[in-house]
């Protein structure tokens, strides 16, 4: 994962534990201090179901924003007009997500 993927309010993994990035945590892992190296967290539909989306047989709806089921394990598309999107890690939903709608997705744990 890179650092320019990454947000403050993006959902990581860091010394086995998810972690939202805040801005303490963000300034440490920007300058590379030591025990400060997040890992992405791989997508699963739990973790989907968990940001409020509703599931279908095909895909995960949250209002307009549509998600399809892919059929490789835990890959996911967005698709817009003719562009199409794999989203694999919880921070790539979160940041796909907040550049469409300027919004948050609220995690519920």
């Amino acid at each position: 994962m890179e650092v320019t993927e990454l947000r403050i309010g993006n959902l990581v993994k860091m010394n086995n534990r998810i972690i939202v990035m805040d801005n303490r945590i963000f300034h440490a892992v920007i300058h590379g201090f030591k025990g400060y190296e997040p890992k992405p967290i791989p997508l699963t539909r739990e973790l989907i179901l968990k940001f409020g989306f509703e599931e279908t047989e095909f895909c995960f709806r949250l209002g307009t924003f549509f998600l399809t089921k892919s059929k490789q394990a835990e890959r996911y598309l967005y698709q817009a007009h003719q562009n199409r999107f794999v989203v694999m890690h919880v921070h790539h939903l979160q940041n796909l997500y907040f550049a469409l709608y300027e919004e948050e997705l609220v995690f519920n744990n």
